[in-house]
């Protein structure tokens, strides 16, 4: 939800600066603020942001790309989760998205949290990871959840990005998403494996259906990590591929 909206206001900025706030409301409520200084809306594009296949308008789809369908399923997750979206937008000065979900307090004591095997820090302090995303908060992400490892990380914004990089300088594992722009993963994996056989490529996709996977693997993926990437299932991954000592 936070990640779709996030997403938008950092491509529908081209200057200026995107800000997202969370805090506590005084009725047990989560309120999340999403301000961007971009191109902003009319209240024609207001009225039918939600609506399904809709954007501001034709050439938003020709310059940014999109289906039309990242808001409204925003709008329903939130209403699931039993909260509120609303947006104030100005052409020319940008636009604001207030979330607010309601919070639960825990009842009882509040117990201590088990260990956590998931969120072992690995020592890759001799590896080096390229991660390949064209997406800019996807990357960041990627990049803290990567930090503890303390692995060396390069990142590109398309598959002939990550292809000329495997080629000047071999990493020890890619991250590849599928859907790029220029050469996509499969492409990128394909042309990789050519020169590079040993090279473990690992597919980072939100298409992880069992055909999906298996397609991958033919293609030539060593492996697959499933978005929204789980911290466990990428630990796993790195420990699979790469040498690692855990702390």
């Amino acid at each position: 939800m936070l990640l779709n909206i996030g997403t938008n206001a950092i491509k529908f900025t081209e200057q200026g600066k995107v800000t997202i706030s969370a805090r506590n409301t005084a009725s047990d409520e989560l309120l999340f603020s999403i301000n961007d200084t971009g191109q902003g809306m009319s209240k024609d594009a207001l009225a039918r942001l939600f609506d399904r296949f809709e954007q501001a308008d034709s050439s938003t789809t020709r310059k940014y790309g999109g289906t039309g369908l990242g808001m409204a399923i925003t709008q329903s997750l939130v209403h699931l989760m039993h909260g509120k979206i609303r947006v104030v937008s100005t052409p020319g000065e940008g636009s604001r998205f207030i979330v607010t979900l309601p919070v639960v307090k825990a009842a009882g004591d509040v117990l201590d949290a088990a260990p956590d095997n998931d969120h072992k820090e690995l020592d890759l302090s001799h590896a080096m990871i390229l991660v390949a995303e064209d997406n800019d908060i996807n990357r960041a992400v990627m990049e803290a959840m990567l930090a503890d490892t303390r692995a060396t990380l390069f990142f590109a914004e398309n598959g002939q990005e990550a292809v000329e990089f495997v080629n000047k300088k071999c990493p020890d594992l890619v991250l590849m998403d599928i859907q790029m722009p220029v050469m996509d993963g499969v492409e990128a994996c394909k042309k990789i494996k050519q020169n590079h056989p040993d090279l473990p490529v690992v597919a980072v996709t939100a298409n992880a259906m069992a055909a999906d996977v298996e397609l991958y693997h033919e293609e030539g993926f060593d492996g697959y990590l499933s978005k929204p990437v789980d911290v466990g299932q990428l630990n796993a991954v790195l420990a699979q591929y790469l040498t690692v000592e855990t702390e």
